[in-house]
């Protein structure tokens, strides 16, 4: 198991797993078991088959699984991963869960993964949580059930449960039972990887460590050790922690190929120390890493200076990449005067150099944002330093320091160069390895940055720079140092005025540009093209500040946008090749003249074209019939009133609402009948506004008086054969889009939301698998209730395989009717308006397949009608002896609201005990409702404790 090389000794994005979709479908793609406690509530599993992805719901008693036991032989990997404080007591308290893993043959699962991203909304529930009381006994059994489930893991990753105490001791159980035979262990948790009683066998092993217990991983093979990393490190740290010979006078760390050690940003112990952190153990004259290639070091103190490169005890002869992730150690020696410190960084330098001779790679980045701004000269000097001394065979420079001048010595070999220039950082650099540059970066650039400042104060000055390898460019200018205000004034005299003297670039295989934080103003100075144009390029991204008109340029506007425009048309015939554009900033009236220029020089061969911006009409209609990825934001100024974007080749669309409107008309294909076929489109996202920027805009109005609402005879009819994800937000609509029916059969995901009269509602062309589909529906009026039934019943119906199924009603003004439902497919339900809880007692026992309900707000009047459920004259013994027929057998998570206030609260208990020993598999209990004992043959989790 190889650790990225661009993340050397980065724990955090080996251990953020799952964080995003994207994350989820890589892991899928890769014959993986995805085991999730959802936001709703539902237990889920994945598994990724030839024909992608599907998931199952899984209940307390009715889990079942879709796939066959042949296609979880296929699975590698295996992850749980757990967002809520009760899905980990349910999750070791379940037997139907525990016995749907023991169904399975897990026999190839080499990868258990465990995250526990539980969100706390204090410091005090941290304290809490790490603090109470553990169900031990459960949490160890299904620890032990899931080792000899798992037999074969050999790799174990345990991220995120540092405060959580049922986490905590799940992940320890886990390292404990898997450590003998594990090859790679990687966890972020001190309490979990002190766990770890052996490592025999490791390989890989990435560990937060315990400052104040630094003896907590010991019997590890350091013969067969290939990577290792290291956070929390405290000072003072010694090899020998790893290895039971403590007394040896020397450690050879045979294989191990990278290391990574960032050290505690605390002063707990230092070099010479008598703390016991720092006495635990003898520290071996010699530590040998003959096969160390990556070595990356976060040095927080002066004292791990000392300890790394003048201790002498450390020999990495055949190192080829150095990273460092902190440089705070020659922040912090304030007893130091700044010609002390940078002495000292000629020290680093030379020993760094005499013990490394190998270095082909050098990344210096802050690991702590205030460094930042604390950082001094010496920082600086010894990464000069080391570029000046490697220069005959550096190929890689990542620097968030500024190179200076220490010595007209530089780089002739680099290919990779990523440099800020915050204090004046020389650009012979970039002169003098232009040729050999592949990808150049350069941040923190100044908004009056030209290609003539490569010459620095050399007697040799060049008219031209011949990039002649560079395939990729990124230009990041500064976000200070700029007057917004004259920026558009200042392009104007820009483009006017004769350049005399200006360095000219040229640039013959460049194929990608990115320019950030850029304003107007500085785009000509950067791109100062040289005797050729740029033809290769095929991507350019350009993200703007804000373009305003201040009170000149308001007096000369009619000159702005022919400047733009003319501007723009210069650039693209020197840059003649874009099929990717991507436009960024605040929708402003000089960023709609951008656009329209941008659409109309590059329209007709884009592939691809993404912006947050607001695109008119005539914009739109260059656009190409072969585009087949789009995120635009359309304005609504006559440009919804016409087909404007091809849906011909079509495989991505994202379109925002600006101005609250949106119309199927947008897209070219829909025909007379109202059909409209996007035979090749995979995602579909229709939301809200993209750009948050509004505040600016200094165009008409957005009423432009054109009706959507075609009425019920015009449905638009949209077939999407190949969709695999399709998000539609119709929340802040202004305007009804108009009727629609999405017609579909497999897809991975669905969430809608909007009123009733704006949703699609689901064609019926057959059986509807999906993973994952969210409705929400924020109003619906008294005259859509037929609508509200449709809608529902179609999507919810029995004739769709649902894996996870979610409705959320926000506002209902009618009456729901038992007997019109039809969600037998739904799982999750949840209402936030008043409902009668005896209308809610009959609407559960119709529902076969729900296991999460949620119901803000409820009376009881209806309940007394037709339920017996309280009696004043019967003692609270005898209404417990009463027999209560089973309402669901699915339902593992009830949240009950608040009362209405003319209730009787002992009616509203009486009501809810009912309701709740109706339900057997409920595992999950919130109410605002007082309970006493109910009585229950199940055991419930209820505000934080167990009742009966």
């Amino acid at each position: 198991m190889a650790f990225p090389s661009d993340n050397i000794g980065a724990l955090a994005p080996q251990l953020s797993v799952c964080k995003t979709q994207k994350d989820k479908d890589d892991i899928l793609a890769n014959r993986s078991i995805f085991f999730e406690s959802g936001a709703k509530g539902n237990w889920g599993f994945n598994d990724s088959t030839d024909k992608g992805p599907t998931r199952t719901s899984a209940g307390s008693t009715n889990i079942h699984l879709a796939a066959t036991n042949s296609q979880h032989l296929l699975a590698e990997t295996f992850i749980i991963h757990i967002k809520h404080r009760e899905y980990m007591e349910s999750l070791a308290q379940d037997e139907s869960i525990i016995a749907l893993l023991q169904k399975y043959d897990w026999r190839n699962v080499k990868t258990l993964d465990i995250c526990i991203d539980i969100v706390y909304k204090s410091e005090t529930e941290i304290f809490d949580h790490e603090n109470e009381s553990v169900n031990l006994d459960n949490i160890t059994r299904f620890a032990d059930i899931l080792h000899k489930t798992l037999p074969n893991v050999t790799t174990l990753r345990v991220s995120q449960c540092k405060y959580y105490a049922d986490g905590i001791a799940f992940g320890r159980r886990l390292a404990h039972n898997y450590g003998p035979r594990l090859e790679s262990f990687i966890c972020d948790s001190k309490k979990v990887s002190s766990a770890l009683a052996s490592g025999n066998n490791l390989e890989n092993l990435a560990v937060t460590l315990d400052y104040e217990k630094i003896c907590q991983i010991r019997d590890v093979d350091i013969k067969k050790l290939k990577s290792l990393h290291m956070t929390n490190v405290p000072h003072g740290f010694a090899f020998s922690y790893l290895h039971n010979s403590s007394h040896a006078e020397q450690l050879v760390f045979e294989n191990l190929a990278e290391l990574s050690i960032r050290y505690v940003d605390k002063t707990c112990g230092s070099i010479g120390s008598t703390s016991d952190s720092t006495r635990a153990l003898d520290t071996p004259k010699r530590v040998s890493f003959p096969a160390l290639q990556k070595l990356c070091l976060s040095l927080t103190t002066n004292a791990d200076i000392e300890q790394i490169f003048f201790s002498g005890i450390y020999d990495w002869p055949r190192v080829t990449t150095l990273h460092f992730d902190c440089l705070g150690g020659l922040i912090k020696g304030i007893m130091f005067s700044s010609a002390e410190r940078n002495e000292i960084a000629k020290r680093i330098a030379t020993h760094i150099c005499q013990h490394m001779p190998n270095i082909t790679h050098i990344t210096a980045k802050e690991i702590d944002y205030r460094d930042k701004f604390r950082a001094n000269t010496s920082q600086h000097y010894l990464i000069s330093l080391l570029v000046a001394n490697y220069h005959k065979q550096l190929v890689h420079l990542n620097s968030v320091y500024s190179i200076v001048d220490v010595e007209t010595i530089y780089p002739t070999m680099l290919e990779t160069l990523s440099l800020s220039l915050r204090l004046n950082s020389t650009l012979c650099l970039i002169r003098e390895c232009s040729h050999s540059l592949k990808t150049l970066c350069l941040s923190d650039v100044a908004h009056g940055f030209s290609w003539t400042q490569i010459n620095g104060s050399s007697d040799t000055a060049c008219d031209a720079i011949d990039f002649a390898n560079l395939t990729s460019m990124e230009v990041v200018y500064s976000k200070s140092g700029a007057n917004l205000n004259s920026d558009l004034e200042y392009f104007i005299q820009k483009r006017r005025e004769s350049m005399p003297g200006s360095v000219r670039v040229n640039c013959p295989v460049l194929e990608q540009i990115t320019v950030r934080n850029a304003a107007l103003a500085s785009l000509p100075s950067m791109f100062s093209f040289g005797e050729h144009p740029w033809s290769k390029v095929s991507k350019i991204a350009l993200h703007f500040r804000a373009l305003l008109y201040n009170a000149y340029t308001s007096e000369h506007n009619s000159d702005i946008p022919a400047e733009i425009q003319g501007y723009i048309k210069q650039l693209a015939s020197k840059i003649p090749g874009v099929v990717e554009l991507g436009l960024f900033g605040q929708d402003t009236s000089p960023m709609h003249v951008i656009c329209s220029a941008m659409a109309s020089s590059y329209g007709q061969q884009l592939d691809k074209i993404e912006s947050n911006l607001s695109f008119s009409s005539n914009s739109l209609e260059n656009l190409s019939d072969n585009l087949r990825f789009a995120s635009i934001e359309p304005s609504p100024e006559g440009c919804l009133d016409r087909p404007v974007i091809s849906s011909k080749c079509l495989e991505s669309l994202a379109v925002g609402q600006f101005g609250g409107v949106f119309s199927w008309n947008l897209l070219v294909g829909l025909d007379s009948t109202n059909v409209l076929r996007l035979n090749k489109l995979k995602k579909l996202c229709i939301g809200k506004k993209i750009s948050p920027y509004t505040k600016y805009y200094n165009s008409t109005s957005y009423s432009s008086g054109i009706s959507y609402d075609k009425g019920p005879s015009d449905i638009v009819k949209v077939y999407l054969p190949d969709i695999n994800d399709i998000h539609i937000n119709f929340e802040d609509m202004t305007k009804s889009p108009g009727k629609s029916e999405l017609y579909m059969d497999n897809v991975h995901n669905i969430k809608l939301s909007g009123s009733i009269d704006c949703l699609p509602k689901c064609g019926k062309t057959g059986v509807i698998v999906t993973n994952k589909l969210e409705v929400t529906i924020t109003s619906c009026g008294q005259n859509d209730e037929n609508e509200f039934y449709q809608l529902t019943n179609d999507w919810f119906g029995e004739q769709n395989q649902l894996a996870c199924s979610s409705l959320r009603v926000d506002s209902l003004d009618i009456d729901l009717s038992v007997d019109k439902v039809g969600w037998e497919a739904l799982s999750c339900l949840h209402i936030e308006p008043e409902i009668g809880l005896g209308l809610l007692i009959e609407l559960v026992a119709k529902l076969p397949n729900l296991v999460d309900l949620h119901f803000a707000r409820f009376h009881v009047k209806d309940l007394l009608k037709k339920h017996q459920v309280h009696d004043k004259d019967r003692s609270k013994e005898q209404t417990a002896d009463i027999v209560v027929p089973v309402l669901s057998a699915t339902l593992i998570k009830l949240y009950v609201g608040s009362m209405a206030d003319e209730d009787d609260s002992e009616t509203a208990e009486a009501g809810i005990n009912y309701f709740v020993r109706a339900l057997p598999s409920l595992v999950h209990l919130s109410t605002c409702v007082h309970i006493n004992n109910m009585n229950l043959k199940q055991s419930i989790s209820y505000g934080g404790n167990a009742i009966n």
